[in-house]
């Protein structure tokens, strides 16, 4: 029960450990595993919540109503130094109405002083044996900061797979060298349906999305296709799906990283793109109208013509305002010029009125 609370929270929910990590927990046998968890069930300590999957174990919880309370230190000494008082030479075995105990058949419970030890391993539910340490149901605490964000763990979709936790940070590549098998019951857990454990276990389980085997990320898919290009080698899609299998085949991690490095290029890419063609989709508002020399009224434009004459007549560039003023049907009186188109010795721009 110690390893099985070693995955349940603090309110005895939650506990879904594999028989298989339990038996390497504790060192048991699966078997003896499985019978001992069968008791637990039996007498109600052991409650199934969620059943067992393809891919997940059945999910328990702890029943503590069906716990038989472990006496406080105290009672224990005031029951110990009776016993002593009455010269008792070894535990006796308890009645049935005592406290905690448990229904003996096969054994002479009236003979006092006798105590029948219960064997480890696979236990088929030895008659006349009690819990050496009867489980005592302390009140609940407070959970802690780390239990309540595990409650409350967020849940990561990529594809076809929902990961337990960022499938980026998920680093078992260690593990997945000395031990695959124990990896892979981590692996179940943490990606549910995963049918690439091996880039999960190395962190790069997000770049396939599933269902089928080779169903990989469409950015890591363009990756591959264009590092067989710059090789001048066949860039199909097919081709790329084998150069992926085959780096996953070797274990060329260093090569996958690069390829997924450059996926996350083309992602980031695609993004940008797809943000700027939506905002130019998107309905602008109308712009302030600007009103341009050919949309004015033909009496500004006489002005405009008029005040730039001047200017030029101004700078020395007399024969140019003349030419322009003809063309524009302007008066040289009108520019500041003589009647014969001759600058004045005295010449000033009137000033506007």
């Amino acid at each position: 029960m110690l390893a099985l609370a070693d995955h349940a929270y603090e309110d005895g929910t939650g506990i879904r450990p594999s028989i298989k990590r339990i038996a390497w927990k504790t060192g048991y046998s699966e078997r003896s595993v499985q019978s001992i968890m069968s008791q637990l069930r039996e007498l109600g300590l052991l409650v199934v919540v969620a059943p067992a999957t393809h891919n997940t174990p059945n999910e328990y919880r702890f029943n503590w109503a069906a716990v038989t309370l472990k006496p406080s230190f105290d009672e224990y000494m005031d029951v110990a130094k009776g016993r002593k008082n009455r010269g008792a030479i070894s535990a006796p075995l308890l009645n049935s109405s005592d406290r905690g105990a448990i229904s003996v058949e096969g054994c002479n419970s009236g003979a006092r002083g006798v105590q029948f030890p219960c064997n480890r391993g696979a236990v088929s539910g030895q008659q006349g044996c009690s819990p050496a340490h009867p489980i005592r149901q302390e009140p609940l605490r407070e959970p802690s900061k780390e239990t309540k964000e595990e409650t409350k763990k967020e849940i990561f979709q990529f594809g076809a797979v929902r990961y337990q936790q960022p499938p980026d940070e998920i680093d078992l590549a260690e593990l997945w060298s000395r031990n695959p098998g124990m990896a892979k019951d981590q692996i179940r857990f943490l990606a549910p349906g995963h049918k690439r454990p091996e880039m999960v276990a190395h962190g790069f389980g997000q770049w396939w999305v599933g269902p089928t085997l080779n169903d990989f990320d469409e950015f890591l898919i363009k990756a591959c296709q264009k590092r067989k290009q710059k090789l001048e080698q066949p860039d199909s899609v097919g081709d790329a799906k084998t150069f992926i299998n085959n780096m996953l085949k070797n274990g060329d991690w260093a090569n996958f990283s690069l390829r997924c490095d450059e996926a996350t290029e083309l992602q980031d890419r695609a993004s940008v793109a797809q943000v700027a063609t939506a905002e130019a989709r998107s309905p602008k508002p109308a712009a302030t109208p600007v009103i341009s020399a050919l949309e004015r009224t033909e009496t500004e434009q006489r002005e405009a013509a008029i005040g730039l004459l001047k200017f030029k007549i101004s700078r020395g560039e007399i024969a140019w305002a003349k030419k322009l003023a003809d063309m524009k049907g302007i008066l040289y009186s009108e520019i500041g010029l003589t009647a014969d188109g001759e600058k004045p010795d005295k010449f000033s721009i009137p000033e506007a009125s």
